[in-house]
């Protein structure tokens, strides 16, 4: 035990990735291979949209759709990043499928890795190791890396924002290069999910929250630095969309997943894109069963976010009950629901197993007094309460609110933490020893 408290900071972080893409591995594995093809099959967004946008990347020809127009359904960034492990699976002689798993594994190992960053930042080793653990052993994550979604993938984005937003609160001064990389993984987060659209703004006000103790002027600059490094990520695009098109355009739109979001109840009785025919019947009143056909019957109509906006005003004035129904439904659901209907019982029972120890963890880290873990809580939990309310605007599913739940895990090793002082209500910084740096 004391040689491995000695381990060398690269040692540890080799630790992480591995046991935690083992953990990936190995849950394939005991999954039936009949599952994970049914998984794939199921994802309508990744055969119709990302992959055959990846292929065409490959070409040369860009992100763009079969007749040459760019893609605005989704956000460009995992149709980039599938293109990447096309490429590279053609390159070793692999199938498509073989790329798009080694994708998925290391996209999950390093969302793992870094998640042990930002907690080897507030607790000591071995007790950071507790984060990785849990995350790696969270059925949900490990389900994400199997229906090919592009959850896994903006996991590593999301959690490097994180951490850069945690090394600038640390930094004394306005800490712009630490703003500056927080801004630029807020960007790339926005460019594989459109539900991080406001992701940049949200890292910025909380640095105008004033966690860190910074001054006024520093949590400016701070949060100025952060927005200014969002947009550079999304240039690229933006001005690409805008010779394409010449407008700039809104990333991803995200108008299929609202309207998706409005018709969770089952299969779609009326074609649209797709009928969702693997979808399971969810007993609802009759009012909201009304408002759902009345959503089929305009879906061809709805063609914009307004359209559904105006939608939902007719239907509160008629139905003001289903609306209402509506809405807390997808509330909940955000957190047990899934696209098929299947398991959720299952995934109740395994989030409340879950939700006790990272209670207490939380309230552990607050707890502790130390001005670093209390902003930090605050900011994280920022994050779940904005990535819970895209959700519920979207199709309302666990899948979706995975990424912000796993980053709570990083507040786990509070649970071994000293009783607080008596004093633990002022905020103060403790200062956590720093890892051995041995030789390994």
């Amino acid at each position: 035990m004391s040689r491995f408290a000695t381990w060398s900071t690269w040692r540890r972080r080799a630790l992480v990735f591995l046991a935690a893409a083992f953990c990936v591995a190995l849950f394939r594995a005991v999954l039936p291979s009949r599952t994970l093809a049914s998984n794939l099959e199921e994802n309508s967004d990744y055969r119709g949209s990302y992959a055959p946008v990846a292929r065409r990347i490959m070409q040369g020809r860009g992100p763009v759709l079969e007749d040459g127009t760019p893609l605005l359904r989704y956000p460009p960034g995992y149709s980039f990043a599938l293109a990447g492990a096309f490429a590279a699976s053609e390159a070793v002689g692999v199938s498509e499928e073989r790329g798009l798993v080694l994708l998925q594994v290391a996209s999950f190992a390093l969302a793992a890795l870094l998640l042990f960053e930002i907690a080897s930042l507030l607790w000591p080793w071995p007790r950071s190791l507790l984060t990785p653990i849990a995350f790696s052993t969270y059925p949900l994550a490990l389900w994400a890396t199997t229906v090919a979604g592009s959850e896994t993938v903006f996991l590593p984005a999301l959690y490097a924002c994180f951490l850069a937003f945690c090394a600038a609160v640390r930094t004394p001064g306005p800490a712009v290069r630490a703003g500056l990389a927080c801004g630029i993984t807020a960007g790339v987060a926005m460019l594989i999910r459109s539900a991080a659209i406001g992701l940049g703004l949200l890292m910025a006000g909380l640095a105008l929250f004033g966690i860190g103790g910074k001054k006024p002027a520093e949590r400016m600059i701070l949060a100025a630095v952060i927005l200014v490094g969002s947009l550079c990520a999304i240039a690229p695009w933006q001005f690409w969309l805008r010779a394409k098109t010449g407008d700039f355009r809104m990333l991803g739109g995200g108008l299929a997943s609202v309207r998706d979001g409005l018709t969770f109840t089952g299969p779609l009785k009326r074609k649209t894109i797709t009928q969702r025919k693997y979808r399971r019947e969810i007993p609802v009143s009759e009012g909201l069963a009304e408002l759902t056909h009345v959503v089929e019957q305009r879906y061809s109509r709805l063609r914009s976010l307004s359209d559904v906006a105006a939608l939902l005003r007719e239907q509160l004035r008629e139905r003001p009950a289903a609306v209402a129904e509506l809405v807390v439904r997808k509330i909940a659901r955000s957190w047990y629901g899934t696209d098929s209907g299947r398991y959720e019982w299952a995934i109740v029972v395994m989030q409340l197993l879950y939700a006790i120890p990272v209670a207490l963890g939380l309230r552990a880290a607050w707890r502790s007094g130390r001005k670093l873990s209390r902003g930090l809580v605050c900011a994280a939990v920022a994050v779940v309460v904005y990535s819970w309310a895209m959700t519920v605007v979207v199709l309302s599913i666990v899948r979706y609110m995975m990424p912000a739940i796993g980053l709570l895990f990083a507040f786990l090793p509070a649970l071994g933490s000293a009783p607080p002082a008596a004093d633990s209500g002022r905020w103060r910084e403790t200062a956590v020893p720093s890892p051995a740096r041995g030789s390994g």
